[in-house]
Protein backbone atom coordinates (compact mmCIF):
# COMPACT_ATOMS: atom_id res chain seq x y z
CA UNK A 1 0.00 0.00 0.00
CA UNK A 2 3.09 2.22 1.02
CA UNK A 3 4.47 1.60 -2.67
CA UNK A 4 1.18 3.02 -4.45
CA UNK A 5 1.14 6.26 -2.38
CA UNK A 6 4.92 6.75 -3.29
CA UNK A 7 4.24 6.11 -6.81
CA UNK A 8 1.19 8.71 -6.77
CA UNK A 9 3.58 10.87 -5.23
CA UNK A 10 6.04 10.23 -7.73
CA UNK A 11 3.92 11.02 -10.68
CA UNK A 12 2.30 13.99 -9.51
CA UNK A 13 5.50 15.34 -8.96
CA UNK A 14 6.34 14.55 -12.39
CA UNK A 15 3.35 16.34 -13.93
CA UNK A 16 3.55 18.97 -11.82
CA UNK A 17 6.92 19.72 -12.98
CA UNK A 18 5.87 19.21 -16.39
CA UNK A 19 3.09 21.70 -15.99
CA UNK A 20 4.95 24.04 -14.08
CA UNK A 21 8.50 23.27 -14.06
CA UNK A 22 10.75 26.60 -14.37
CA UNK A 23 14.36 26.74 -13.87
CA UNK A 24 15.76 28.56 -11.12
CA UNK A 25 18.64 28.95 -9.49
CA UNK A 26 19.51 28.83 -5.30
CA UNK A 27 22.28 30.83 -3.97
CA UNK A 28 24.10 29.53 -1.04
CA UNK A 29 26.71 31.51 1.38
CA UNK A 30 29.38 29.90 1.73
CA UNK A 31 31.71 32.08 3.79
CA UNK A 32 32.17 36.10 4.30
CA UNK A 33 35.59 37.36 5.15
CA UNK A 34 35.48 41.71 5.90
CA UNK A 35 38.73 43.14 5.46
CA UNK A 36 39.62 45.31 8.61
CA UNK A 37 41.81 47.74 6.69
CA UNK A 38 40.24 48.57 3.70
CA UNK A 39 36.59 47.65 5.10
CA UNK A 40 35.59 45.69 1.81
CA UNK A 41 33.53 42.11 2.31
CA UNK A 42 34.80 39.17 0.09
CA UNK A 43 31.58 37.22 0.01
CA UNK A 44 31.95 33.54 -1.20
CA UNK A 45 28.45 31.82 -3.06
CA UNK A 46 27.84 28.65 -4.07
CA UNK A 47 25.22 28.49 -7.42
CA UNK A 48 22.90 25.39 -7.80
CA UNK A 49 20.72 25.20 -10.64
CA UNK A 50 17.64 22.87 -10.85
CA UNK A 51 16.83 22.50 -14.36
CA UNK A 52 12.94 22.59 -13.05
CA UNK A 53 11.19 23.68 -9.84
CA UNK A 54 7.87 23.24 -9.64
CA UNK A 55 7.21 27.25 -9.46
CA UNK A 56 3.71 28.77 -8.05
CA UNK A 57 3.11 32.27 -7.16
CA UNK A 58 0.80 34.02 -5.13
CA UNK A 59 -2.23 33.85 -7.60
CA UNK A 60 -1.82 30.01 -8.56
CA UNK A 61 -1.60 29.20 -4.49
CA UNK A 62 -4.93 31.35 -3.89
CA UNK A 63 -6.89 29.77 -6.81
CA UNK A 64 -5.83 26.34 -5.63
CA UNK A 65 -6.59 27.04 -2.47
CA UNK A 66 -10.17 28.63 -2.88
CA UNK A 67 -11.11 25.44 -5.25
CA UNK A 68 -9.75 22.96 -2.80
CA UNK A 69 -12.28 24.85 0.63
CA UNK A 70 -15.09 24.96 -2.54
CA UNK A 71 -14.49 21.32 -3.28
CA UNK A 72 -14.43 20.34 0.57
CA UNK A 73 -17.40 22.35 1.34
CA UNK A 74 -15.32 24.43 4.09
CA UNK A 75 -17.62 27.22 5.38
CA UNK A 76 -15.48 29.20 7.95
CA UNK A 77 -12.24 30.26 8.30
CA UNK A 78 -9.47 32.26 6.93
CA UNK A 79 -6.61 32.30 4.52
CA UNK A 80 -3.62 34.38 4.97
CA UNK A 81 -1.11 34.94 1.96
CA UNK A 82 2.07 34.89 3.65
CA UNK A 83 4.88 34.62 0.76
CA UNK A 84 4.95 35.43 -2.47
CA UNK A 85 5.68 31.95 -4.31
CA UNK A 86 6.23 28.66 -3.51
CA UNK A 87 9.14 26.10 -5.05
CA UNK A 88 8.80 22.81 -4.74
CA UNK A 89 11.97 20.99 -5.34
CA UNK A 90 12.27 17.25 -5.76
CA UNK A 91 15.33 16.20 -3.14
CA UNK A 92 16.91 14.71 -6.38
CA UNK A 93 17.79 17.76 -7.71
CA UNK A 94 19.41 18.71 -5.33
CA UNK A 95 23.09 18.47 -3.65
CA UNK A 96 23.85 15.54 -1.30
CA UNK A 97 23.09 16.85 2.31
CA UNK A 98 21.83 20.31 0.75
CA UNK A 99 20.17 22.33 3.76
CA UNK A 100 18.57 25.89 2.76
CA UNK A 101 19.78 28.28 5.30
CA UNK A 102 18.89 32.22 6.38
CA UNK A 103 20.65 33.86 3.76
CA UNK A 104 20.17 31.74 0.89
CA UNK A 105 17.77 33.24 -2.27
CA UNK A 106 16.42 32.14 -5.17
CA UNK A 107 16.51 33.47 -8.63
CA UNK A 108 13.50 33.20 -10.78
CA UNK A 109 12.97 34.81 -14.04
CA UNK A 110 16.25 37.26 -13.35
CA UNK A 111 14.53 38.46 -9.59
CA UNK A 112 15.37 37.63 -6.63
CA UNK A 113 13.36 35.76 -4.02
CA UNK A 114 14.27 35.36 -0.19
CA UNK A 115 13.31 32.42 1.39
CA UNK A 116 11.06 33.05 4.17
CA UNK A 117 10.60 28.99 5.47
CA UNK A 118 11.69 25.64 4.01
CA UNK A 119 10.84 22.08 4.89
CA UNK A 120 10.90 18.73 3.91
CA UNK A 121 8.14 16.26 3.56
CA UNK A 122 7.63 13.04 5.70
CA UNK A 123 8.56 11.25 2.54
CA UNK A 124 11.97 12.98 1.71
CA UNK A 125 10.76 13.48 -2.08
CA UNK A 126 10.80 17.02 -1.91
CA UNK A 127 11.79 20.40 -0.71
CA UNK A 128 9.55 23.01 -0.71
CA UNK A 129 10.39 26.68 0.21
CA UNK A 130 7.92 30.43 1.02
CA UNK A 131 9.36 32.76 -1.31
CA UNK A 132 9.21 36.72 -0.87
CA UNK A 133 10.05 38.88 -3.92
CA UNK A 134 12.66 41.66 -3.26
CA UNK A 135 12.48 44.60 -4.62
CA UNK A 136 14.47 47.43 -5.66
CA UNK A 137 17.71 45.59 -4.60
CA UNK A 138 20.47 44.19 -6.70
CA UNK A 139 19.36 41.02 -7.47
CA UNK A 140 23.32 38.76 -6.98
CA UNK A 141 22.90 36.87 -10.16
CA UNK A 142 26.03 35.07 -11.39
CA UNK A 143 25.36 34.81 -15.29
CA UNK A 144 27.20 32.26 -17.38
CA UNK A 145 27.50 32.57 -20.63
CA UNK A 146 28.20 29.68 -23.72
CA UNK A 147 29.40 30.08 -26.86
CA UNK A 148 28.09 27.88 -29.26
CA UNK A 149 29.78 27.54 -32.97
CA UNK A 150 28.58 25.23 -35.78
CA UNK A 151 31.64 24.62 -38.59
CA UNK A 152 30.70 23.40 -41.76
CA UNK A 153 33.91 22.06 -43.56
CA UNK A 154 33.01 21.75 -47.65
CA UNK A 155 35.86 20.20 -49.29
CA UNK A 156 35.69 17.81 -52.51
CA UNK A 157 37.97 15.34 -52.83
CA UNK A 158 38.17 13.43 -56.57
CA UNK A 159 39.94 10.34 -57.09
CA UNK A 160 40.79 9.80 -60.76
CA UNK A 161 42.71 6.07 -62.14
Amino acid sequence: MANNALYFIRDSIYALKHEYGFPIDIYHLDSSIANRETGKKTIIKSKYKIPKAIMLIKQTLRKAFLSYLQLHKFKYGDYLDTCDAVAVIENKDLPLNFTVENDDYVVYLHEKYDIKDSGTEDINQITILGLIKVTGAEHDEILESTVKQKLIINQLATYTF
